[in-house]
């Protein structure tokens, strides 16, 4: 499956789907940094270098902090990795040094330029290196496997879920994110489970995560997010309705079959 070029044909012209694009591809600048490995070995030292951001989403648990920045990384390394290659733009190297963005109210872990275009092959090999790689740091940080393993799926299919409801083919949509998803492996894979709606006649297929965030514990914060675990099925098919309008529950799709690694 061309994953590149199926996403291509379903990108719409549409300007808020054009500016999320732009700004998950593309990382912002920052002026203070601090060295992320020293950082990461030290849980105290990760809380004590964190105070500003800790104070603007009003953190006061050390599990929440770890869970939130696994977010925030998740979304600046898979995601952003994996909408460049879907684009066919280069890929970009992870730095050493992080930041607080203020603006964006997050860490940014700051990026250098890189020749390559990732192929899918490619970013699922990279996908799958890096998850083993980081896997241990941030379970010494005390992140729970669950919540990494969701973080890391949300994020990888993150590039799809932005044009959720700018596209009529949906259904298609939903389809090729379960198979995108699913050639990075069964971890990944299972952490996600989608939701079947119908809205104007037409099927969506909507993620929701298995493994909670803790985003709703951040007391500055925006409460529990879109794909919140901790929703019922009702209270999220309320969301969808207060976001899309009118939809119908449908049945949930069928699990796809894993490929063999």
């Amino acid at each position: 499956m061309n994953f590149a070029a199926l996403f291509n044909q379903l990108l719409p012209n549409d300007a808020h789907v054009q500016e999320e694009v732009a700004e998950l591809s593309t990382p912002p600048a920052l002026a203070d940094t601090q060295h992320w490995p020293t950082l990461s070995a030290n849980r105290d030292a990760l809380w004590q270098a964190s105070q500003p951001l800790r104070e603007q989403l009003g953190i006061d648990n050390a599990t929440v902090l770890v869970s939130v920045l696994h977010k925030h990384y998740c979304q600046q390394t898979f995601a952003r990795q994996a909408l460049l290659s879907l684009l066919a733009q280069p890929a970009l190297q992870l730095g050493e040094q992080v930041g607080h963005s203020h603006a964006h109210k997050r860490w940014v872990w700051p990026h250098s330029a890189d020749s390559r275009v990732l192929s899918h092959a490619e970013l699922v090999d990279w996908a799958r290196e890096h998850l083993t790689h980081s896997y241990h740091p941030w379970r010494q940080l005390g992140l729970g496997p669950g919540v990494f393993w969701s973080n890391a799926a949300l994020s990888l299919v993150m590039p799809w879920n932005l044009i959720l409801g700018h596209t009529p083919a949906s259904e298609a949509l939903g389809q090729i994110s379960q198979a995108y998803l699913a050639s990075f492996g069964e971890k990944v894979s299972q952490q996600l489970q989608w939701i079947g709606v119908r809205r104007q006649g037409l099927r969506h297929w909507l993620p929701k995560r298995e493994g909670c965030c803790l985003q709703y514990q951040c007391s500055n914060g925006e409460g529990q997010c879109g794909t919140c675990s901790l929703r019922s099925k009702d209270e999220f098919l309320t969301l969808i309705r207060a976001h899309y309008g009118p939809v119908e529950e449908d049945s949930s799709p069928a699990p796809l079959a894993i490929p063999a690694s």
